[in-house]
């Protein structure tokens, strides 16, 4: 008996890519997806991303606004200075270390962030030391730079109404933030125009919504604080730059 012959097996092989496609026929490129980067972000609601603000400052700012903090003719004049300063007490629920490191995190937040009143106004940590415990903030205003400061200083404990059974894992601080001088230190020579008109009465306030700059600094800075779980409640708070 003979064999049936053998079908041919099908010819599997798959074309060459590189051979020419037929005329009038045009060649199919791959296409690559291209992920978005967008999918990956958080999703931010209620405010916009801006760049470093520290990095906004002008050069004339930088140099000149160290002087003006230090001598800050703004609050010369006791009764006129209160009205351009505010200081608070806190108790905070968190050891001084963590304490200190919340207090960095918020006004980084509001370097980055356009939320609320700081988000409009450009930041500078000036002084930042973790072994004592302060730090020392530059709030300039957007556009001439007329400068205000923010200093805090943590110690251990507390004030008396936070943390009634437990001291060891508390913290206090007492935090100021007030206007340095009438003159925007953007101005050549800001620091000693601000000296020469130190008593010229002018009110630190938001032209926006009216409410008082400092008063309202301190209060966004402490709300950021609770808000990234860290409890804070004010122990006392005062006007004018001679009382806490």
């Amino acid at each position: 008996m003979t064999e049936p012959p053998d079908h041919a097996a099908p010819d599997l092989q798959q074309p060459h890519h590189d051979e020419d496609p037929p005329i009038g026929m045009k060649s199919k490129e791959p296409v690559t997806i291209q992920p978005d980067p967008a999918a990956d972000e958080p999703e931010t609601k209620g405010t916009s991303l801006r760049p470093d603000s520290d990095h906004n400052v002008s050069c004339c700012s930088i140099v000149q606004a160290p002087v003006q903090a230090f001598i800050r003719p703004g609050a010369w004049i006791p009764g006129c200075r209160n009205i351009r300063h505010h200081a608070e007490v806190w108790d905070i629920s968190a050891h001084i270390g963590s304490a200190f490191e919340a207090f960095v995190s918020a006004v980084q937040h509001f370097q980055k962030e356009s939320d609320g009143y700081m988000g409009r106004e450009k930041i500078r940590i000036q002084k930042m030391d973790r072994k004592s415990y302060n730090a020392s903030v530059f709030c300039f205003t957007a556009g001439a730079e007329w400068l205000d400061v923010v200093e805090i200083q943590f110690s251990k404990g507390k004030k008396g109404l936070l943390g009634q059974d437990n001291t060891a894992e508390m913290s206090c601080a007492i935090i100021r933030s007030f206007s340095s001088g009438f003159i925007p230190t953007i101005v050549p020579f800001g620091p000693l125009c601000s000296m020469a008109f130190f008593f010229v009465p002018f009110a630190g306030h938001d032209g926006k919504t009216g409410k008082f700059t400092n008063n309202e600094r301190l209060r966004q800075i402490r709300e950021r604080i609770t808000s990234q779980g860290t409890e804070v409640i004010v122990v006392d708070e005062t006007r004018g730059c001679s009382c806490l």
